[in-house]
């Protein structure tokens, strides 16, 4: 039911995610899809009622996984699982989703809207008016300023519904007092009883995977599985019966690497796909950075945001000094006050400090180490001096792939020549604003 455009590699590696193997690694560059087959994946095991875990060692990355059919347990502190189960189970209880229907009933996705757009209880007080047709006169008006386009015959079937179903709201609204007021002791019996047999999608951050003890998953899904060592390997292989590794093959001899090399091709799927970067930024980016792999094939079907006359995909806007950061940004970020924009630094100080320039504290500012599974379609990446020693190749992969349109670098080009020197012919210098110290 996805609406991402899986092309054939990427529907063989869904295949192979749900198969039998027990276990399976598929290969990608960064925007490959390989989010969105575990996704798919995901949402497969769900709707079959399997027990699912995805392991990530940045929380950032779970970012994705919000919109699943079944609300997912976060573990990302310290609390054991019990806690976490009970924190969740709290949430689930606050707001209640309460839209079950009898077995007899047809699906009606209207009558379920009126109910989003007035609650149960402004529906209980009309449906309870003692006169008949005062009642009916009610009800048609309320449909009829909810819904002022569909046909009257349409505004009358939904009002004979709700006449029908006045025991079904009154059911749900009791269901719905019980739900928000009950006990402690009430809420420790339900976890006791559903702690055991609970099936909701648990995302886990790779280094507390102790707190989920002994309990074991029919599949588990591990992002950014080039950042595994053994131990981790080992401890999510001790509670999985399927697990899917998604990583990156880098130049490193790193495990997920050795394990890509070594699995029987039946069980591996290298994916050479880019979904994310416009044509113009794959074509110039992923040849420098990913050196022994071919450049991504782009689909056309994906839509990027135009550029204004003048405008560039890869900028280096040149500067001598970190006092003319802010400044700018102020300029580059008043241009463009309409495109989503991110604004990226590789060190936690330097983002604090821009946060606290007024004009910037409605920004989106992050550090790198926090933009793991997330996306934008442009960005700033800031290079400041001091915070150089962050400048490594994996920050630095990680920066450039996460921008769909645009992507403008603020720096002292002469400092990071040799950081960025891959790339050195392929951005658009503007120089005019190059201010050389005394």
């Amino acid at each position: 039911m996805s609406s991402f455009p899986f092309r054939k590699k990427q529907r063989e590696a869904v295949e192979l995610a749900l198969s039998n193997a027990p276990l399976v690694a598929i290969a990608g560059t960064p925007a490959s899809g390989k989010t969105e087959i575990a996704l798919a994946s995901l949402e497969t095991a769900i709707a079959h009622q399997c027990s699912t875990l995805v392991v990530a060692p940045f929380a950032s990355t779970f970012n994705r996984y919000e919109n699943l059919p079944l609300p997912s347990l976060q573990i990302t502190s310290d609390r054991d699982y019990r806690q976490n189960a009970k924190t969740w189970l709290r949430q689930q209880v606050a707001k209640p989703k309460l839209d079950f229907l009898p077995p007899h009933c047809l699906e009606d996705s209207l009558f379920e809207e009126l109910q989003m757009k007035r609650d149960r209880q402004f529906w209980l007080r009309l449906l309870r008016e003692e006169e008949s047709l005062q009642k009916i006169q009610k009800l048609t008006q309320a449909v009829a300023e909810i819904f002022p386009n569909i046909h009257p015959k349409r505004q009358e079937l939904l009002v004979h519904r709700l006449k029908k179903s006045e025991t079904l709201l009154e059911q749900r609204e009791r269901l719905h007092q019980d739900y928000t007021t009950l006990s402690d002791h009430a809420f420790e019996q339900i976890l006791d009883t559903a702690l055991p047999h609970i099936k909701v999608p648990i995302l886990c951050l790779s280094d507390r995977l102790a707190i989920l003890g002994e309990r074991t998953f029919e599949l588990v899904i591990v992002e950014d599985s080039h950042y595994l060592n053994d131990s981790t390997l080992q401890a999510i292989a001790t509670r999985a019966k399927k697990i899917v590794l998604l990583g990156e093959l880098t130049e490193s001899k790193n495990l997920f690497g050795r394990l890509f090399q070594n699995l029987s091709s039946a069980y591996r799927l290298q994916l050479a796909e880019n979904h994310r970067l416009h044509p113009d930024l794959a074509r110039k980016i992923f040849p420098a950075l990913y050196l022994m792999q071919p450049t991504p094939y782009s689909p056309s079907s994906h839509k990027h945001s135009p550029l204004s006359q003048g405008e560039h995909r890869l900028n280096w806007l040149n500067i001598k000094t970190a006092e003319q950061i802010p400044i700018v940004l102020q300029q580059s970020l008043e241009s463009l006050p309409d495109q989503q924009s991110c604004i990226l630094t590789f060190s936690s100080e330097l983002s604090d400090r821009l946060q606290q320039i007024p004009y910037l504290s409605n920004s989106n500012i992050t550090t790198v180490k926090d933009w793991n599974g997330r996306e934008c379609q442009k960005i700033w990446i800031i290079c400041d001096k001091s915070e150089s020693r962050q400048l490594n190749l994996t920050n630095i992969r990680l920066a450039l792939t996460r921008a769909s349109d645009m992507i403008t670098i603020i720096g002292d080009w002469e400092y990071y020549q040799n950081t960025f020197n891959a790339l050195g012919s392929d951005f658009h210098f503007v120089r005019d604003i190059a201010i050389k110290e005394d």
